[in-house]
C-alpha cells in the first residue's frame, strides 16, 4: 500500500521545561462542537464528548445537542484527553489527524473557560455484496465476517459480521479504516446429510431406491447410519468457509483496502461444496511406544504463514486409542498445526522411581481434500524454565515482597497446546515465585512465547529485563522446546522509572501539538514488531511530550506530520527517519529533557513509490543535548 510519510529535521534545544503546581480547584471547563468529518461540517448531535485525565476520579462526559455543541464543566487543571463518539461514527480524539490516530492531549489551567473546541468525526465503512451457491442461487442465512489484518506484534481483532437476506445479499457496517478479509460460512444445503465423514453426497441409486421405498410407504431414518452405512468408504464433503475472492485457504485470500466512510461494494462469494480429509496417525513414546489416551488436536495455522485473523481458528479433537491411533474427521481444506499432549509416568531409575511429566508433539500439515493415514507424533517431554527476580531500586533496601509476584509465559502462535484444558490466571503457563526469589515452570509446549510478570503498581515497579541465555527476551520473543530445559533467567524489576520529556515547538519558538514525537532504538537489531523501546505520543497543546519506561540505551528521536497506525512497527518505515532524527542516550532510571524546535521538512517516501528512497535533507542544524 502506497503512503506519503513526512517526517521533520529537528534542532535539539537545552531548555528546560518547568512543571505546573497543581491546584485542588475545579473550576475549569472545555466547551465546543462535534461536526463531521467532511467539507460540510454538518453538527452531530447526541454524540458523546468524554473527557479522560489522572487528575479525574471519574470520566467526565456530555451530550452534544442538536447543534453538536458541548460544554464541560466542574474540571481540575491538568493534562486530559478529549474523544467524541456515536453509533455509525468513529471515536476519534481531539487534534487526531485522523480516526485511529493518537489525539492531542489538552493541557488546562487552573479556572481555564478553554472554548471553541472542534472535534470531527468520520463515518464508518461498509463491505456489501452477495452469497449464492455453485449454481447461482442466493444463499440465505449466510454468515459474512470482516476481519482487519491485524498488524504485526498486535491482537488479531474480532470480525464484524452480518448474514445474508434471502436474496443473498448481506452488507457489513460500521467498519474502521485498515485492511480486511472477507469470508462466509453457508448452511447446509438440501439433499445432502451428515453421516461420520461430514456431508455425503447421494449416488443416483441410492435417490431412487429412497423414492422406491417412500412410494410403497417404507418410512426409514434415511439421514441416519442404516441408510449411509457405507458412508465411510466414501470422500466426505463440507460447505467450508470461503474467503474472498473464491478460496478456502485463508492465506490465499485478498486484501481489501477500506478508508473513512467507503462501500466496498460488489464482494461477492460463492459458496462450494468440498471434500474434506481424513487425517489419521500414531502417537509414539520417545522409545516407540504407542501411547494410549493421547489429547490429539488440530487447529488452523502454521509457523511461517503471514499473521492471519483470529476468527477463523477452526480445528477439531481427539483421543488415541489404546494402540496409540487417532483420527480426525471433516478436516477442511487449510493449514494446520497437530499437536499431541499426553501426561504420563517418566522413570528415572527405574519402573518405580521417576515422575509424573507432560508430553508433547507437533507437526505442520495441509489439507487439501485427500486423505492422510501415515502421520506419526513421537511425543517428547515438555520444556522446563527457572530462574530468579533481582531487584534494583533507589531505596537502601528492597520493599517488593518477591512472593506476590508470578511469572508467566503467554504463546504467540494460536493453536499452542496447553498443559491441561483448565487454564489459570492470565496464561497456562506460569509460576509463582518464592520468598527468595526462585521461580520454575515446568512443561512447556514447545512454541514461540512472550515473557511476563508483574508487581504491584501502587508501588512503583516495572520489569526492566528478563535475561534469558544472555538475551532480554522483553525485546525478542523466546522459543522453547528445541533447547531443552533451560535455567539461570534473571528477571529484573525496579521502581526506578526513566522519563524522556520536553518541549516540540515549530521554527519560531511556538508550541507544535499538531506534530507526533517518535523515540525508537539506535540499533537496528531492536526494530521489531510491538517493540517496548518504540514509542510515539503527541505533544499536549503547550508542546510539552513525555515518553516513559524506556529501557535504558541509544535512543533517536523524531517529530512526524502523520503516522499510520503500526507504521513504528515497520523496519522500512523506522529507517527512513534516521537522517532527520537526534541521537541521544538514556540511561536506567534516567529522567532527561530533550526539547525539539523544528527546522525543515522532506519527503521519506514519494507519492507511488513502491519502496523507501534516501531521505535527503534542505538542511541538518546541530543539535544539543541535556
Amino acid at each position: 500500500m502506497t503512503r506519503v510519510v513526512r517526517f521533520l529535521l529537528l534542532a535539539a534545544m537545552a531548555l528546560s521545561v518547568e512543571s505546573a503546581q497543581p491546584s485542588a480547584q475545579a473550576t475549569a471547563s472545555l466547551s465546543g462542537r462535534v461536526v463531521s468529518d467532511d467539507a460540510a461540517a454538518t453538527p452531530v448531535a447526541r454524540a458523546i464528548v468524554t473527557v479522560y485525565g489522572a487528575a479525574l476520579v471519574q470520566n467526565r462526559s456530555a451530550v452534544t445537542d442538536e447543534r453538536g455543541e458541548f460544554t464541560i464543566a466542574g474540571l481540575p487543571p491538568g493534562r486530559f484527553t478529549v474523544t467524541a463518539s456515536k453509533a455509525s461514527f468513529l471515536t476519534t480524539g481531539y487534534g487526531a489527524k485522523r480516526p485511529g490516530r493518537p489525539g492531542t492531549p489538552m493541557t488546562v489551567a487552573a479556572s481555564e473557560q478553554l472554548s471553541g473546541i472542534v472535534l470531527r468525526l468520520a463515518r464508518t465503512a461498509v463491505i456489501s455484496g452477495s452469497v449464492r451457491d455453485e449454481k447461482g442461487a442466493p444463499v440465505q442465512g449466510a454468515v459474512v465476517s470482516a476481519g482487519r489484518i491485524a498488524a504485526a506484534g498486535d491482537t488479531p481483532e474480532e470480525a464484524t459480521t452480518a448474514v445474508s437476506d434471502d436474496h443473498g445479499a448481506y452488507r457489513v457496517v460500521g467498519l474502521a479504516p485498515g485492511e480486511y478479509f472477507v469470508a462466509a460460512t453457508g448452511p447446509i444445503a438440501a439433499g445432502l446429510y451428515s453421516s461420520s465423514q461430514g456431508i455425503g453426497v447421494r449416488s443416483a441409486e441410492e435417490v431412487d431406491a429412497i423414492l422406491s421405498a417412500l412410494a410403497r410407504g417404507q418410512r426409514r431414518d434415511f439421514a441416519g447410519t442404516r441408510s449411509s452405512a457405507a458412508a465411510p468408504s466414501r470422500p466426505g464433503y463440507t460447505y467450508a468457509a470461503v474467503f474472498y475472492p473464491g478460496t478456502p485457504f485463508p492465506e490465499d485470500a485478498a486484501r481489501l483496502t477500506l478508508a473513512t466512510g467507503d462501500e466496498l461494494r460488489g464482494i461477492d462469494l460463492v459458496t462450494r461444496l468440498v471434500r474434506t480429509s481424513r487425517i489419521e496417525g500414531i502417537a509414539l513414546s520417545s522409545d516407540g511406544t504407542p501411547l494410549s489416551s493421547a489429547l490429539i488436536r488440530l487447529s488452523r495455522g502454521a509457523e511461517g504463514l503471514p499473521r492471519l485473523i483470529g476468527w477463523f481458528s477452526f480445528g477439531s479433537s481427539a483421543e488415541t486409542s489404546a494402540d496409540g491411533r487417532f483420527s480426525l474427521l471433516r478436516v477442511e481444506p487449510g493449514q494446520y498445526t497437530l499437536t499431541a499432549r499426553k501426561t504420563a509416568f517418566v522413570p528415572v531409575q527405574d519402573e518405580f522411581t521417576g515422575d509424573w511429566k507432560v508430553l508433547y508433539a507437533q507437526e505442520e500439515i495441509r489439507a487439501n481434500g485427500e486423505d492422510r493415514k501415515d502421520i506419526v507424533l513421537r511425543l517428547q517431554q515438555g520444556t522446563r524454565l527457572a530462574g530468579r527476580i533481582t531487584i534494583d531500586t533507589a531505596a537502601p533496601e528492597p520493599s517488593m515482597d518477591l512472593a506476590t509476584l508470578r511469572v508467566s509465559l503467554v504463546p504467540l502462535k494460536a493453536g499452542t497446546m496447553l498443559r491441561s484444558n483448565i487454564v489459570t490466571g492470565n496464561s497456562p503457563f506460569a509460576s509463582s515465585v518464592t520468598s527468595n526469589g526462585t521461580f520454575e515452570i515446568d512443561s512447556i509446549a514447545p512454541g514461540w512465547y512472550r515473557l511476563a510478570s508483574t508487581a504491584p503498581v501502587t508501588d512503583g515497579w516495572w520489569l526492566r529485563s528478563a535475561m534469558v541465555k544472555g538475551v532480554d527476551v522483553l525485546d525478542v520473543p523466546l522459543e522453547l522446546g528445541k533447547s531443552g530445559d533451560i535455567s539461570g533467567a534473571v528477571l529484573t524489576f525496579s521502581n526506578r522509572h526513566t522519563e524522556l520529556s520536553g518541549m516540540l515547538q515549530g521554527p519560531k519558538g511556538a508550541p507544535a501539538p499538531e506534530y507526533f514525537v517518535i523515540a525508537f532504538p539506535a540499533d537496528r537489531a531492536l526494530w521489531r514488531a510491538g517493540s517496548r523501546r518504540v514509542q510515539v505520543t503527541r505533544p499536549a497543546t503547550d508542546g510539552t511530550f513525555a515518553i516513559q519506561n524506556l529501557p535504558g540505551g541509544e535512543y533517536l528521536l523524531a517529530a512526524l506530520t502523520d503516522v499510520e497506525p503500526n507504521d513504528w512497527n515497520d523496519a522500512a518505515f523506522l529507517q527512513q527517519l534516521v537522517a532527520g532524527a537526534v541521537k541521544l542516550t538514556l540511561a536506567d532510571g534516567e529522567k532527561k529533557i530533550q526539547n525539539l524546535r523544528l527546522g525543515g521538512a522532506f519527503a521519506a517516501l514519494a507519492p507511488g513509490a513502491t519502496s523507501p528512497s534516501p531521505a535527503r535533507a534542505a538542511h541538518r542544524p546541530s543539535a544539543t543535548r541535556r
